[in-house]
């Protein structure tokens, strides 16, 4: 028996044949919620639709096995329900690139919309003029994302910029309860919070100052700009009833259908903008393939930080969000997202740790090349293939190397003189040049 992989390949390839080409205008496959699948045809000019039905459940039948549903739609003569519905489906459903404008597929899906659904707009365009949005995000979890996330807000604001953090890692919470002047002191609301009540209150703003909480220590900003913190929300014996409530295929599909300006999540990063001023908003995503790191690599934010471990569990990780910033941009008619791509969690010690740098260095220009950069050749490309040692192209790592002083910190204040020296400030400076706004 075939897996579903292989079933939807060859499915995809007979949908594509000359056989059903031949009987057909144009052809769509529906991979439903359980994962059978579905065609809808509109038959040929000069083929009859028992005809046309009976070449593609031939073709879907040999090609599809069991993950064939046996239902063909017809889309000749039908009702007014049917109309709706079929318009609906050719409407939503994607071509298939080597489809020639006759082969669709549309997919219904559980969750991952952000992930495997067209980009988005982020809240603001970028330029020289509007703050950038910088999330941070890793494939694995515990490799230092929100302490280096930390380290480029403590630089930033003992550099006089004025900058908003925002965890958005919902499920494991951090860098909120982080920024904060008296740790005994919580914001009794937070992201989560907003995401459940935006909606509920339409266009009536929320007071966002409530979902906020200022760092002024000076042991952390020295004589710089207060740092602004959304935390995720209130731990408390309320917030996992909160979190199961959030729908992020909501979010997304708001976002889609309604303007980006209609989402929660762009709603309120605009708030926030329009509240604090500041030079620089940085997002802390959740790690792995959630719904909510989809969501933030989809285009809500303007620059990427993308941290990876020198394993291959790791790479196969981030090949596939590679390509979700890269070629998938590309085949969705869009310039790839920006990024920098952070060695973490590299040995301290050589001669592992050379070995680990050079290794995990050509690793990043191999996966870059293959599922980021444009293909050789291609024309007005924005991101051609670039030399393997140019330290400015999004595949050159920039290397946080493992140490035992942020291990376990439940004090930013504790850590903050690390975090403004050596590897955290080279980072910091990276990412503020790569996105106009230098130290």
């Amino acid at each position: 028996m075939k897996h579903s992989s292989e079933a939807r390949r060859d499915a995809i390839a007979a949908l594509g044949s000359t056989t059903v080409h031949a009987a057909t205008k144009r052809a769509c496959l529906i991979f439903d919620l359980g994962g059978r699948l579905r065609a809808l045809i509109e038959p040929g000019d000069s083929v009859t639709p028992q005809d046309a039905r009976s070449a593609v459940e031939a073709a879907m039948a040999q090609a599809a096995e069991v993950f064939w549903s046996g239902e063909v739609w017809i889309d000749h003569n039908v009702s007014t329900a049917d109309r709706i519905l079929f318009d609906t489906a050719w409407r939503q459903a994607t071509p298939e690139p080597q489809g020639q404008n006759h082969t669709f597929v549309l997919e219904r899906r559980l969750s991952k919309d952000a992930w495997c659904g067209g980009p988005l707009e982020p809240p603001w365009p970028p330029n020289g003029h509007t703050p950038p949005i910088v999330s941070f995000y890793s494939f694995k979890g515990g490799v230092g994302r929100t302490t280096a996330l930390l380290a480029v807000a403590v630089n930033a604001a003992r550099a006089g910029k004025k900058v908003v953090v925002v965890d958005l890692d919902l499920e494991a919470p951090g860098a909120g309860g982080l920024l904060q002047d008296d740790p005994t002191l919580r914001v009794p609301v937070g992201v989560v919070d907003y995401l459940l009540e935006k909606p509920l209150v339409g266009s009536i703003d929320l007071d966002i100052g409530e979902f906020c909480q200022t760092c002024t220590d000076a042991r952390i900003i020295g004589d710089g700009e207060p740092i602004v913190g959304v935390p995720a929300g209130c731990i408390d014996e309320n917030y996992l009833e909160k979190l199961a409530r959030v729908n992020y295929a909501n979010l997304y599909q708001r976002a889609v259908e309604q303007g980006a300006r209609r989402s929660p999540l762009h709603q309120l990063l605009c708030q926030l903008r329009s509240r604090v001023k500041p030079d620089l908003v940085l997002v802390d995503s959740r790690a792995g393939l959630h719904d909510m790191g989809g969501l933030t690599l989809s285009g809500i934010a303007h620059f990427h930080v993308i941290f990876g471990l020198a394993s291959e569990q790791s790479w196969s990780g981030l090949s596939l969000v590679l390509t979700h910033l890269g070629k998938d941009m590309i085949l969705a008619g869009k310039p790839q997202q920006d990024c920098t791509v952070v060695h973490a969690m590299a040995p301290p010690q050589d001669p592992a740790r050379s070995l680990a740098i050079n290794e995990f260095k050509e690793r990043s220009f191999e996966v870059f090349s293959g599922v980021y950069y444009d293909a050789p050749g291609t024309p007005n490309a924005l991101w051609p293939v670039p030399d393997a040692e140019s330290g400015e192209a999004p595949h050159y790592p920039t290397t946080l190397t493992w140490d035992g002083r942020v291990m376990g910190y439940s004090s930013l204040a504790a850590v903050a003189g690390y975090l403004a020296e050596g590897e955290p400030l080279a980072l910091t400076r990276r990412i503020l040049d790569k996105v106009g706004r230098p130290l």
